[in-house]
């Protein structure tokens, strides 16, 4: 692995017209795969809690980051790698629940209560996995009360994974947790 100067390093910019996307043919790409991507979750959890998710309710401004992410976990491409393991040279490991499913949750930090280990699990909805600046990466996890980081999840058996009240009742965005 090379060693490379932050300061050495030289950025070209490509001046592309708006009027011409084909001239930014890679970007354009991602776009349209993330859009797709999150079509296929938002139908995915629509069909989990048998209603539809409004337009401009608070968890779909998650679905889009989790998506590309998703994507980033995930697709191999030529060399037989994902983006995640050209980024930090391994395989992404996390337990990852389905956008949008009800899941149990322990609160990141230090644990101050002491009654037992049946008390520190809260109910919740997944919303992803993110990096809040800190360099850690933690699981999201949207609550009628704001949305919450977690240090681990469980996963629920598929009967009890779809709540549909629960879900619409998050409150959160990523630009106002």
């Amino acid at each position: 692995m090379e060693i490379v100067d932050a300061n050495s390093i030289e950025f070209l910019r490509d001046q592309v017209s708006k009027a011409q996307s084909a001239g930014n043919g890679l970007a354009e790409g991602a776009v349209k795969e993330v859009k797709a991507k999150a079509r296929t979750l938002r139908h995915f959890t629509e069909t989990g809690i048998k209603r539809v998710i409004p337009d401009n309710h608070d968890v779909l401004s998650w679905l889009v980051p989790f998506a590309a992410n998703s994507i980033n976990w995930s697709r191999r491409g030529a060399d037989g790698k994902t983006p995640f393991e050209l980024r930090f040279g391994k395989a992404f490991r996390r337990v990852v629940a389905p956008w949008g499913q009800s899941v149990s949750w322990m609160t990141a930090g230090k644990q101050t209560s002491q009654a037992g280990a049946l008390s520190r699990w809260q109910e919740g909805i997944f919303l992803g996995i993110f990096n809040f600046g800190n360099g850690a990466q933690d699981y999201v996890i949207g609550t009628p009360g704001g949305v919450e980081t977690a240090r681990a999840i469980k996963l629920k058996p598929l009967g009890e994974a779809w709540d549909a009240e629960l879900l619409l009742s998050v409150r959160g965005k990523p630009w106002d947790r």
